[in-house]
């Protein structure tokens, strides 16, 4: 209400938060609830993708915003998997680290690059610190406990890929990603302005790029 009041007074926006952040939670609930070997069911949290939720809001709508609901959903996370603060700390790390990742988009593999690369690497790092700390040495948990992480990026990056055009979609939202399609130069009104006025097609495209550098020079988004 204080800061977001355009998102605080859009039913439409709302319901889209509160669509990702039980949709998450749901998928919480049925991870924690997966039967597996009993040393490796304590372990199920760090498949939690958490980082997916946080892509997909600051991509459809706020970096801050996103930031936000990502420290509210790992907390949720923490008090399904009974209380256990390591997936608290885990969720928290590789949901900053995936709004940070596609805070500049440039085109949508970069979505893939965030979950596969800054997401795995993140929970890596996270997840051996806190069973380090936690749990003391013990080389299989550990790596199984790396083996979840890696899985989780991949997971968070495909989910993103997959549910962002029907969000978009759905919600009637212009993101970066669908501005970057829409500005291929293969799309059928760009090609009939080529063929029909080129002059006022290079032109611009000539303006397109000093807005683009200025839009750098003073760390716009571009």
């Amino acid at each position: 209400y204080q800061h977001r009041k355009h998102v605080y007074f859009n039913e439409k926006l709302i319901i889209l938060i509160a669509l990702i952040v039980i949709t998450t939670l749901l998928l919480a609930k049925t991870i924690i609830a997966i039967e597996i070997k009993p040393n490796w069911a304590g372990l199920l949290g760090y498949l939690i993708p958490i980082a997916s939720a946080s892509m997909l809001l600051a991509i459809l709508l706020d970096t801050k915003l996103a930031l936000l609901v990502t420290a509210v959903l790992s907390g949720m996370v923490g008090i399904i998997t009974g209380n256990d603060l390591r997936f608290t700390l885990v969720g928290l790390v590789s949901g900053l680290v995936a709004v940070y990742s596609v805070s500049r988009l440039s085109q949508r593999s970069d979505m893939a690059k965030a979950g596969l690369l800054y997401v795995s690497t993140a929970n890596v790092l996270a997840i051996v610190s806190v069973q380090l700390v936690t749990k003391g040495v013990d080389t299989t948990t550990l790596a199984i406990g790396v083996l979840f992480g890696l899985i989780n990026g991949v997971f968070s990056a495909i989910l993103t890929i997959g549910v962002l055009p029907y969000l978009e979609s759905g919600f009637g939202i212009t993101s970066a990603v669908k501005l970057l399609e829409l500005a291929n130069p293969g799309q059928p009104l760009l090609k009939q302005l080529l063929m029909e006025a080129p002059g006022t097609y290079h032109h611009s495209i000539m303006v397109g790029n000093l807005a683009e550098a200025a839009a750098e020079a003073v760390g716009g988004d571009a």
